[in-house]
């Protein structure tokens, strides 16, 4: 339930990404490269996890009802560039400043309406949710589908009692994941994008989708342990919505977010009956907090302010030693199924080596775990028609994913995508394999080997 995406908050974010475009529009107006470039990617298939999905829906076809993590990305982000990518051949006064005022003046504008679309950011969100459940095999639906265009509420709703009682009673990390997802989902996507800009020189104005959706992530986090954002709403919500299906799946997400972590042996049915006398009281308010856990969630929501630092913030896509030489860097920050990760992505490019290096810095209550993850993208690998992709992780990350343990366990992913590149058209196969581990974006917390067969369009 995103009562985060209130008007309110949408002014006040509005209102901060005005001041900072003045402030660093003509560095960013330096930087500026005319050439625009586009990027589409499909993932038509997702095994294993569709097979789950489609026990949610019903059947394999109507299993894209629940998109894997990797499909509902890859859709939110065609959208989101390809409508920053007309902006940026819609306006063509001076190829400078004016430009670069338009622009970013014009993709703000649509950051406000695509709120209430489907693939936008509110859907990106909620469908990371939904792709949680779906590994469970659970129904559920995301209420941007009715089109309630800046609606204070957008729920993830038709999710019964019995299927998030399952999760918080024997899936702990899970449901504890179920509820952070979404705002992984934003950071996700801000890789994503400035993974683009930075080996796809695609020049387009996302700077404004990178600090509104960045800040909303903050704020929705430290709102979440605060009584009087919450609180008089949760009380609304609970007297309008009588019958189980109305009702979101968590309410405010971070305040459950927190308590599963710090009592994860409470059973989902300890939270009592709903006001109404039918079903579980499921939202959790702020006030019902410990201190611990408010002071928790709020130290960690200003952990989350550490993703605004990189160059890509101020427009700078890429840094460039010796004229060959180009790299750029990112600091991440992500809430996880058993505390938090924070991780520097670095990136480096040069005559065709396009290598990004990230360590990682995961904290439960307790203790630091470290891992590393490096990717080399567009390899080619026979007479530029075959192209690879690979990517190796290692972790130490704790035991059961749990959030108070100091006793860690080792992991790793191994992936690797196969693209067969003819004009703008480019199928591809992805594979990849997992052990035990949060991994942003991959929904698997167990070990699993998953495939993709997807198709990209590259639009010079």
């Amino acid at each position: 339930m995103k009562d985060a995406f209130k008007r309110k908050n949408w002014l006040r974010c509005g209102s901060i990404f005005v001041v900072l475009l003045l402030a660093l529009g003509p560095v960013s107006a330096q930087e500026r490269n005319p050439r625009l470039s586009l990027l589409l990617d499909f993932p038509l298939t997702d095994l294993t996890y569709q097979l789950k999905a489609a026990e949610a829906s019903g059947n394999f076809l109507t299993s894209f009802v629940h998109p894997s993590m990797p499909q509902s990305l890859a859709m939110s982000n065609n959208l989101i560039t390809s409508v920053h990518f007309g902006i940026g051949k819609l306006v063509k006064i001076d190829e400078g400043f004016i430009d670069f005022l338009l622009e970013n003046a014009l993709s703000t504008g649509f950051f406000f309406l695509q709120s209430g679309l489907p693939f936008g950011l509110v859907w990106l969100h909620e469908e990371y949710h939904k792709a949680v459940l779906a590994r469970r095999s659970f129904d559920s639906f995301n209420e941007v589908y009715y089109f309630r265009f800046f609606s204070s509420v957008v729920r993830v709703s038709h999710v019964s009692d019995e299927a998030l009682k399952t999760l918080a009673n024997q899936y702990s990390p899970e449901f504890v994941r179920l509820n952070s997802s979404g705002a992984e989902s934003q950071v996700h996507q801000i890789q994503t994008l400035q993974s683009y800009s930075f080996f796809y020189d695609q020049k387009l104005p996302n700077l404004p989708y990178y600090w509104l959706s960045l800040f909303n992530n903050f704020n929705y986090i430290f709102s979440c342990a605060d009584p009087s954002a919450f609180d008089k709403d949760i009380d609304k919500w609970n007297d309008e919505e009588k019958e189980i299906k109305q009702r979101d799946f968590t309410g405010p997400d971070f305040t459950a977010w927190v308590r599963e972590l710090f009592a994860p042996e409470l059973p989902y049915e300890a939270r009592g009956t709903h006001p109404s006398g039918v079903g579980i009281n499921r939202y959790i308010k702020a006030s019902q907090l410990t201190e611990h856990e408010k002071f928790y969630l709020v130290s960690t929501s200003f952990k989350h302010l550490i993703n605004f630092v990189s160059p890509f913030m101020v427009g700078i896509d890429h840094l460039t030693v010796d004229g060959t030489h180009q790299f750029n860097f990112a600091f991440r920050h992500l809430l996880t199924s058993f505390g938090d990760d924070l991780s520097l992505d670095i990136y480096y490019r040069n005559r065709g080596l396009n290598l990004l290096i990230s360590p990682h810095f995961y904290s439960n209550y307790t203790t630091l775990f470290f891992g590393l993850e490096a990717s080399v993208l567009d390899y080619p690998i026979v007479s530029r028609t075959l192209w690879l992709n690979g990517r190796l992780m290692l972790w130490t990350q704790p035991y059961n994913q749990s959030f108070t343990t100091n006793e860690h366990s080792f992991g790793g992913l191994l992936g690797v995508k196969i693209a067969y590149r003819q004009g703008i058209w480019e199928p591809y196969l992805t594979l990849e394999a997992k052990t035990k581990g949060w991994v942003m974006g991959n929904i698997f917390l167990d070990e699993d080997i998953s495939g993709r067969l997807g198709l990209v369009i590259r639009i010079p």
